[in-house]
């Protein structure tokens, strides 16, 4: 097979092949190295997420998939005049009610995988999901109790005062929208908790406790019950259905903001680099190379745990640009509110969050103390910025803009 890098932006485009098959798994693993640092020595790798079992698919996301489509309805009714707290709790909640009738009966939610990682609520340093998961139903709540009557009149926000900001928002009396909080907050809570301290956690046993039973059934061909993959490979494609299971144009979790840094010449690559991890370390345990796997999940953990941070400093720059027309900062500031809430899920190892919650509580604070957004000045934004790029490899300057988007 070859060897061939993928990426993201042309799906199901391939490398120009050689007819030789040593000079093509040579090319690619050249490709390979450049895009991911991998060595992948032993490890055939296909040029998309695609793998096959006696002839047909091994991949299996669908409840990722349905929960991204779940999520990107709820944001959209999160934030309109009509929307009701009975309508919003039974989506969240339970995974019913919502207008595409698809999404209901289903047995997926939103909430209960909120803040549920094995690594980091079970086996590792945090423990308090479920006040997690309060602060998603607050924004909910909040919305409808304190923010929709003002704006269903037409009440233009001031200091103190929930209403429309800038024309278009509609913000509580901080001047924070709900539904940036609720979207960007849930790319941590959600995506990259479920991904990287849960699913890579959950790829040799169930209990974080060294017993390898998917992983000694995966080196046996044993399959889950009645279907085509092994343990491992399933919980290998569920973390790739949080990031990649719907289309680009509809997601509105991780994978928008994968390539909205992309556009940025100074990260250019990142998201080659991600989708070509994913690949990579689907195929290594296809190919019962383990260390193959975990290098890839190295390279994807990191570079995931760097999208929030740009995105959080970015942000938070685009609204100090704007201070001086202070509502204008308002959108921007909601959308770094929520990368700044889901920094507290970012791990290298699965287990121990890079900023721990009491620095993210802090952030947090500084954003809402007194009048929050009608209050904020461009030091502390300057402050709050350097403090999360030192924490990564990249410079406050390098994600101030993103070709200006």
């Amino acid at each position: 097979m070859k060897k061939l890098a993928f990426s993201i932006f042309t799906l199901g485009a391939l490398v120009t092949s050689c007819s030789n098959d040593d000079v093509a798994d040579d090319i690619a693993n050249q490709i390979i190295s450049e895009t991911t640092g991998i060595d992948i020595t032993g490890v055939d790798v296909p040029n998309s997420y695609s793998f096959m079992r006696n002839g047909t698919s091994s991949v299996s996301f669908s409840g990722q998939t349905t929960r991204l489509n779940q999520v990107a309805e709820l944001g959209k009714i999160i934030n309109s005049e009509t929307s009701t707290l009975m309508v919003l709790e039974n989506n969240f909640k339970n995974g019913e009610g919502f207008s595409n009738a698809s999404l209901n009966g289903t047995g997926k939610q939103i909430r209960n995988k909120v803040a549920n990682s094995l690594g980091l609520f079970s086996k590792g340093t945090s423990n308090n999901a479920d006040a997690i998961k309060m602060v998603f139903d607050s924004y909910i709540t909040n919305f409808i109790n304190d923010v929709q009557e003002p704006i269903s009149n037409g009440v233009i926000a001031t200091k103190g005062n929930p209403g429309i900001a800038d024309g278009k928002r509609n913000v509580n009396s901080k001047g924070l929208q709900y539904n940036q909080a609720l979207l960007k907050s849930l790319i941590g809570a959600l995506v990259i908790d479920q991904v990287s301290n849960h699913y890579f956690n959950r790829l040799d046993d169930d209990n974080f406790d060294g017993s390898n039973s998917f992983r000694l059934e995966n080196n046996d061909g044993i399959l889950d019950d009645s279907d085509n993959y092994t343990v491992m490979e399933h919980h290998w494609d569920e973390a790739y259905g949080y990031v990649y299971g719907v289309a680009a144009s509809d997601d509105e979790l991780l994978q928008k903001y994968i390539n909205r840094v992309e556009l940025d010449d100074d990260f250019k690559g990142t998201a080659q680099t991600i989708v070509d991890a994913f690949i990579i370390g689907r195929a290594a345990i296809v190919a019962k190379k383990y260390d193959v796997r975990d290098a890839a999940i190295a390279v994807i953990r990191a570079e995931l745990g760097k999208i929030i941070g740009i995105r959080a400093v970015y942000y938070l720059q685009q609204a100090k640009f704007k201070l001086a027309e202070r509502e204008k900062a308002f959108h921007d500031l909601g959308e770094g509110y929520g990368f700044i809430y889901s920094l507290q899920f970012v791990t290298s190892d699965g287990k121990t969050p890079l900023f721990n919650q009491t620095e993210v509580a802090s952030f947090i604070n500084d954003l809402e103390v007194g009048d929050g957004f009608w209050d904020i000045t461009p030091e502390k934004l300057d402050d709050m910025s350097n403090a999360i790029a030192a924490k990564f490899s990249f410079s406050v300057a390098q994600a101030a803009t993103l070709d200006g988007v």
